[in-house]
């Protein structure tokens, strides 16, 4: 249930945009609220692994849409710094977002954002672990092979040519927003 609702939402703020911070606040504080459930009031203390992937994959097409910093100030409005304690314990799971592709290359794309723009927020070892997992994720399907698209000038047009980026982020948007990526074979 978690994951389509996940799912949903995202689609809903990325095709329509954000248009009430109380939605946001109520959504971000139902994530928290779920995932403080199952490390705490379950009888294994885990948060399964396809809610984890749900919500880093949720969070990636966020901060694809409206950036990296709306995300850790909206979360911030939950609890301070509640987005890098995330990334703390569940970080080792962004490997797990791997299909479909889309969302593989959203994950890989905005959590390098993340730590590029915010690599002192992170807590202790995180930024360490949310790098491995990366990498992991960058070597998942193609043996190990990718090629850097980072700092690709040009049209969507020609980046699609290019295999930059995939057709749905192309036609989904009006402007292109640059992404330090990169492509996969």
């Amino acid at each position: 249930m978690e994951q389509t609702g996940l799912q949903i939402t995202s689609a809903v703020f990325e095709r329509m945009g954000i248009f009430s911070d109380e939605l946001l606040g109520k959504v971000l504080h139902s994530i928290f609220t779920s995932m403080h459930f199952y490390r705490n009031a379950t009888r294994t203390k885990v948060i399964p692994a396809i809610i984890v992937r749900a919500i880093h994959i949720f969070f990636a097409t966020f901060m694809i849409s409206f950036g990296s910093e709306r995300l850790i100030t909206a979360c911030n409005g939950i609890q301070p710094e509640i987005l890098f304690m995330i990334l703390k314990s569940e970080g080792d799971k962004i490997k797990l977002c791997s299909a479909p592709k889309r969302d593989r290359k959203y994950v890989i794309a905005a959590y390098t954002n993340l730590f590029n723009e915010f690599p002192g927020k992170f807590v202790d070892e995180s930024l360490k672990t949310v790098i491995s997992s990366l990498v992991e994720l960058c070597r998942k399907d193609n043996h190990g092979a990718f090629i850097s698209a980072s700092r690709k000038q040009g049209s969507a047009e020609e980046m699609l040519e290019d295999g930059a980026i995939d057709q749905t982020f192309a036609f989904q948007r009006e402007t292109h927003v640059q992404l330090y990526s990169c492509k996969t074979d």
